[in-house]
């Protein structure tokens, strides 16, 4: 077919489904500074084969109409494997500039399409997965620019293919109000990245100087929501990843899991579970081996489930431990308690706001980050007061030793008192017996000069003794020896001879009384010299 025809067919076909849809215009006037297009004033097309171009379709919708109304529900992509189109049409009776712009910041492929008199002037294909430098306006949300003069009306094409499940509801914003939002969104999270890094830098400083655990496991929560948040805003992709599209599917989940494990292990080392609680312990061990276990599951498929639910309820058992921990006594575990149960409260304003129960306005969509840094803050303060609390019970028991050296020491001063008493005691008992010792030293000494003139004394009277033991001994051997030889013989005669028996007795009574009279004379001798 010539190519004119088809050109010609195609202009036919635009002008045919620029009438169908005109009773659907959104229209901007002078009061408008921010319209939702969605709903009511939009017409969308689930394509199932992710195959259809904005040509095929505007084709395949004269002949079959296949776009229908929307409502809130039909806006989310529930089937991650097909395609969505949105088409609306949009008419400006003002001078003001005009952006559409798409909150859900994580769809994976947006294909824009601008036509005017019925044909595409202006189309972005931009994304999650695609390089930051593809958008034409260097924003964190989707941001694309409707060149829209006054009087002006245009048909918008979107297409979106995304893995999760998204929100395709665009909002069209005039340039002061979207200029407003964004610096006020941008210092908003400006001031949040500030104080994050403020806590992880006051912390990481505090672990180098006093190497407590609980703040590296708070450095870990903080880097890991750190992550986890830039990676959910889109606040990461636009300055630090922009390149690198494919990380998108995997950072988000990684800091998500290292905030859940700094979570669980700071609640194990602050509530002191260790020795207060092994069950509870017990609790949080398994928790983290179960958060481990699904991360792996994670990493291989990231887009199976949402794993923020999970993580909400291992927050649940956290802060249900604490809240036990302190109702059994112990009394820092209040402001952990409070940390978890503000981060609760702004979690429920922020799904409120989510599913459209609450005004959407800048407090509303950052509720759970304001309550982040109110968690952080306060688990600042609960480190404070359990450091507090040790330090009181260091200065109680400094307090108790302190009474216990005063009494000790009194103790000591009692004890030495009476061992001076005693020693004193000892010591005059010792001067007494020295005293005694010296006496008797005197007397000894005088002994010993008298004594010699004993020794004196007695050696003379000694050599007198042995000079009449020598006599004696003189007078046994010479004058005793005579009277006894004769007796012994006239004994012998007696034996051998006839001599008549009385003969011989008188003589041997002779020679005795001879000997008794020697003893006698010996005696004498030895008794006079006595």
């Amino acid at each position: 077919m010539n190519l004119r025809y088809i050109i010609l067919i195609l202009s036919i076909l635009f002008n045919l489904s620029s009438f169908a849809f005109s009773s659907k215009t959104t229209v901007l006037d002078s009061t408008i500074n921010e319209k939702f297009v969605a709903r009511e004033l939009v017409e969308y097309w689930e394509d199932s084969t992710s195959k259809t171009d904005l040509a095929q379709l505007i084709l395949l919708d004269t002949k079959l109409k296949v776009f229908k109304k929307s409502n809130f529900s039909d806006l989310k992509n529930f089937n991650p494997s097909s395609s969505y189109w949105l088409r609306f049409k949009v008419q400006n009776l003002t001078d003001k500039a005009f952006f559409l712009e798409i909150f859900d910041f994580d769809i994976d492929e947006i294909s824009f399409y601008q036509l005017e008199n019925n044909k595409k002037i202006n189309s972005y294909n931009v994304g999650f997965l695609k390089p930051f430098l593809n958008r034409e306006i260097k924003h964190k949300n989707f941001l694309f620019y409707l060149t829209l003069k006054r009087g002006e009306s245009k048909t918008y094409y979107i297409r979106f293919h995304s893995s999760k499940l998204n929100i395709l509801e665009p909002v069209i914003r005039s340039f002061d109000r979207s200029f407003s939002y964004s610096i006020n969104e941008y210092m908003f999270l400006g001031i949040y990245y500030g104080l994050l890094l403020l806590m992880l830098f006051y912390n990481f400083l505090y672990f180098i100087l006093l190497r407590k655990l609980h703040y590296l496991y708070y450095i870990l929560q903080v880097l890991g929501i750190l992550i986890f948040q830039m990676s959910e805003n889109g606040t990461g992709f636009q300055y630090l990843w922009g390149k690198y599209p494919e990380l998108n599917l995997y950072i988000g989940n990684v800091g998500l899991f290292v905030c859940m494990c700094g979570m669980l292990l700071f609640a194990n080392y602050f509530l002191e579970l260790e020795s207060r609680c092994r069950t509870k312990r017990g609790i949080i061990f398994i928790l983290l081996g179960i958060r481990i276990l699904l991360f792996c599951v994670q990493f291989i498929h990231p887009d199976v489930f949402k794993w923020e639910m999970v993580d909400l309820l291992f927050a649940q058992a956290i802060l249900v431990i604490g809240f036990l921990e302190y109702r059994a006594g112990y009394r820092p575990a209040i402001w952990f308690v409070l940390a978890y149960s503000i981060l609760d409260i702004t979690f429920i304003i922020t799904w409120l706001e989510h599913i459209g129960l609450i005004q959407s306005n800048l407090c509303s969509v950052y509720a759970l980050n304001v309550g982040i840094v109110i968690k952080f803050i306060f688990l600042s303060i609960s480190i404070g007061e359990s450091i507090k609390e040790t330090y009181k019970q260091k200065a109680e028991a400094q307090e108790k030793l302190l009474v216990e050296y005063a009494r000790n020491n009194d103790l000591n001063e009692k004890i030495n008192k009476e061992l001076e008493q005693k020693v004193k005691e000892r010591t005059i008992e010792l001067e007494d017996r020295n005293a005694e010792i010296e006496t008797q030293k005197d007397e000894i000494n005088a002994i010993n000069d008298h004594l010699e003139e004993l020794v004196k004394t007695r050696t003379r009277e000694l050599e007198d003794r042995n000079n009449r033991i020598k006599e004696y001994a003189f007078s046994n051997s010479h004058l005793v020896r005579g009277p006894l030889a004769r007796i012994l013989g006239l004994t012998i005669i007696a034996k051998n001879t006839p001599v008549e028996i009385p003969d011989i007795i008188d003589l041997i009574e002779d020679n005795a009384k001879d000997l008794d009279g020697v003893i006698r004379e010996m005696t004498s001798i030895l008794s006079e010299k006595d």
